[in-house]
């Protein structure tokens, strides 16, 4: 399949399309960014956004999120707390915390590792990374599991089917705006 920016999305981003993940990170070209524009409105239609987080040199980081799903997920108090320990402003909202979480990718010499509450990682996997550096962990897949292993691997086979079966539906033809529009609205 071509590196188009549907195949990009359909590859790192279906779980959050098909509404069973908050949000997932994706790098591209930056040219991409205007491909990325022709679908905002059908995108926002299913409560579905995205934010550059980063654009370094020729290419950019991008979170696409369910924002109803994401607002949930930084809305709790496990999350709230490991965030605010990185300075974010929790009570400002949604777009505060995003915001920070720029300027942290910005700032940090490494990639901040409390993305990982963003991202929907079961918080007892975000703070093991965190307190063990990214070392000892129990197994490896789509992030570092410390906690729960079955349920870890549970989920990454669910998110790797999704991913598949997005694919796959590209593979046969389907359009992007067709797939799109099959999908849960928020």
């Amino acid at each position: 399949m071509a590196d188009t920016v549907e195949s990009m999305l359909a590859r790192n981003c279906a779980p959050v399309l098909a509404g069973i993940k908050p949000s997932n990170l994706f790098s591209c070209p930056a040219s991409c960014g205007i491909q990325l524009t022709a679908y905002r409105g059908l995108l926002e239609s299913k409560g579905i956004r995205t934010f550059s987080v980063c654009a370094c040199g020729s290419r950019t980081l991008t979170l696409v999120y369910r924002e109803r799903l994401l607002r949930q997920q930084l809305n709790r108090a496990d999350v709230q707390d490991c965030l605010r320990r990185f300075g974010y402003p929790v009570s400002k909202g949604l777009g505060s915390m995003l915001a920070w979480l720029q300027h942290r990718v910005r700032m940090e010499k490494g990639f901040p590792h409390e993305i990982g509450c963003f991202l929907g990682y079961p918080m007892e996997d975000v703070a093991g990374f965190i307190r063990e550096k990214g070392r000892n962990c129990k197994c490896c897949g789509m992030w570092k599991v410390y906690g729960d292993e079955e349920y870890a691997k549970y989920l990454f086979e669910k998110y790797e089917q999704c991913s598949r079966m997005f694919c796959e539906h590209l593979k046969q033809g389907i359009s992007f705006q067709r797939i799109l529009a099959a999908l849960p609205a928020a």
